[in-house]
């Protein structure tokens, strides 16, 4: 096992950027995923990594090791792509046991190391198989035992559950926590699905554009994201934005109003554009609009410190979808009905399409973006 290092890594393809300095240190026997929109960098961080591909700068350092010059078969990592690359021809024995041929491994060693790695994934009953005789599943847990049985210093695995349906995909994915806390290996993790990366990860790197958004913990990246697109890709469903600015001390938002709160006084410029968000979960449905008259009046007779938990907005339900337990309720704002937001309920809240409503929620949850920058003022 070894640390991986970047080091100011760019990747040029002609006159585009596929890298751009990108820095980072994963260190021994961690877990880090990549997340990112499609050609962000992901897959390219993972090439260049494995040697199947090259830097046109920077520096990359497994363990102590700067490996640019390296071959990829001397750099001692192994790849799991998405579409398994399992030889057609060989049993499922002989797959496991390719790479430990190419190195030369005693047949004996060889062939109690397969065992040992089939019997732990589960596949020791398949080994006299072909691919092509094997489920989706099957396959996978296949490629990923070929890549455990070389015990390579990393894991690169590039989206390796992908091709699976939805069950077991969630089977997979705890098997593969299990495997990691088992083996200890350094390992980086390209996927699209979040929930891959909340529960797998030790750390996340986000990435837009071949360029590092974030790098932080599962929790720290949901509850503090650096910027506008970290908030909106991180969480399903995504955070709620929308524009407002500071007039005569309060934040304006079309025709609507709130409080701003003490902590983002100093921050905001009047007139300037920020952007609001707020997680679906810390909306709540509080009173229908023709008593919002009133919960304003309630609100001037309010202590400082009541005012500045109790935020309110006026929406109308455009779409309600029930997702078992709870509803997904999308709404707009009273005066921008082409900008749709979200909130969640339980499953037995009463809500219909066409409904006016008062979402309110706490100043603790709100969160501020320069609408220029994207940047959060909460990191400010």
């Amino acid at each position: 096992m070894a640390r991986v290092c970047l080091e100011q890594v760019s990747r040029r393809f002609g006159g585009t950027a596929a890298l751009d300095r990108v820095n980072f240190e994963v260190p021994d026997g961690e877990f880090w995923v990549l997340v990112g929109p499609s050609g962000c960098g992901k897959s390219t961080i993972l090439r260049l990594i494995a040697g199947l591909d090259q830097p046109s700068m920077g520096s990359i350092f497994i363990g102590s090791t700067r490996v640019n010059d390296q071959p990829a078969r001397d750099r001692d990592v192994a790849m799991v792509f998405q579409n398994y690359a399992l030889y057609p021809h060989m049993t499922v024995r002989e797959n496991l046991g390719f790479g430990l041929k190419m190195r030369g491994m005693d047949p004996a060693a060889a062939q109690g190391r397969i065992q040992t790695v089939a019997k732990m994934l589960g596949i020791d009953s398949l080994l006299g198989r072909k691919p092509r005789q094997l489920s989706g599943g099957q396959q996978q847990r296949v490629a990923l035992g070929r890549a455990i049985a070389r015990n390579p210093q990393v894991f690169l695995l590039d989206e390796p559950l992908s091709n699976l349906d939805a069950q077991l995909r969630d089977d997979t994915r705890a098997e593969l926590k299990q495997l990691h806390q088992q083996l200890g290996i350094t390992t980086l993790y390209v996927t699209h699905d979040q929930v891959e990366a909340m529960t797998l990860a030790d750390r996340i790197i986000v990435l837009e554009g071949g360029q590092i958004q974030q790098i932080a913990t599962p929790k720290e990246i949901y509850e503090r994201p650096a910027n506008q697109m970290v908030a909106r890709f991180l969480g399903h469903p995504p955070m709620n934005l929308f524009p407002i600015h500071l007039e005569a001390g309060r934040l304006r938002c079309g025709d609507q109003s709130l409080p701003c709160p003490p902590q983002y006084q100093s921050k905001l410029k009047p007139d300037h554009p920020y952007t609001l968000g707020i997680r679906p979960e810390h909306l709540q449905i509080c009173f229908p609009p023709d008593q919002m008259l009133e919960s304003q009046a309630l609100e001037s007779n309010k202590s400082n410190s009541m005012a500045d938990h109790e935020l309110y907005i006026k929406a109308q339900v455009s779409l309600v979808e029930p997702l078992g337990r709870e509803n997904l309720v999308r709404f707009h704002l009273w005066d921008d009905a082409d900008r749709l937001l979200s909130l969640v309920t339980t499953a037995g809240t009463n809500i219909q399409r066409g409904d006016r409503l008062c979402l309110g929620f706490s100043s603790t949850n709100l969160h501020l973006f320069d609408a220029v920058s994207g940047l959060s003022l909460c990191l400010m």
